[in-house]
């Protein structure tokens, strides 16, 4: 409690952080802590890592809470020493957030789209056909406007409602909030 008073009184002198711009999905399972925001925190040396191999129609994705015109994304998947890369898909974007298209095929683990300055409301990776290997997201480069910070944070929201599934539909919104605010709840701490 005093720790969240000093917070509120520090508050005004301290400049706020904003929320989170984008959510990052997956629908393939993490392995440990290679969380999905891994692949959009800047470094080369992280990564998220699946828990299985993905199969034709998995994806990757990010989501910005506000459309950015997006000029260039480049996304780099396998581990540093080259394993675990998307050996069948494509990045594509869409402007509504529901309807994808601009496939543009992965070679040798990487694909790079030129956005050309259109607004996006969300960008993925989806394998094309079922993969031999667990898939690492090294890392998402995007040039945008507004450019997007990095997650300085990394983590996972996961939620299990087997014990109380009368509460499933209101928890799936749960995970989208948090992941939002947490940049400012770590921040202020």
């Amino acid at each position: 409690m005093a720790l969240l008073l000093l917070a509120l009184f520090l508050a005004p002198a301290i400049a706020a952080p904003e929320p989170a711009p984008l959510l990052v999905r997956s629908s393939l399972p993490t392995w440990l802590d290679y969380v999905p925001q891994l692949a959009f925190d800047g470094r080369q040396d992280s990564y998220f890592w699946s828990h299985r191999p993905p199969k034709a129609g998995d994806c990757f994705t990010l989501r910005f809470v506000q459309p950015v015109n997006l000029n260039k994304a480049e996304a780099q998947t396998g581990r540093s020493d080259g394993l675990d890369p998307l050996e069948h898909g494509v990045l594509e974007t869409s402007i509504d957030g529901e309807t994808f298209t601009n496939p543009v095929p992965f070679e040798n683990g990487s694909a790079v789209l030129d956005g050309g300055g259109r607004a996006v409301r969300a960008l993925r990776i989806r394998a094309t056909e079922d993969g031999t290997f667990w898939l690492a997201v090294r890392e998402i480069d995007l040039e945008t406007t507004p450019a997007l910070p990095a997650f300085q944070y990394p983590f996972e929201v996961r939620l299990d409602c087997s014990e109380a599934p009368d509460l499933a539909v209101w928890a799936q919104q749960i995970p989208d909030l948090l992941e939002r605010w947490w940049p400012v709840m770590a921040e202020m701490l």
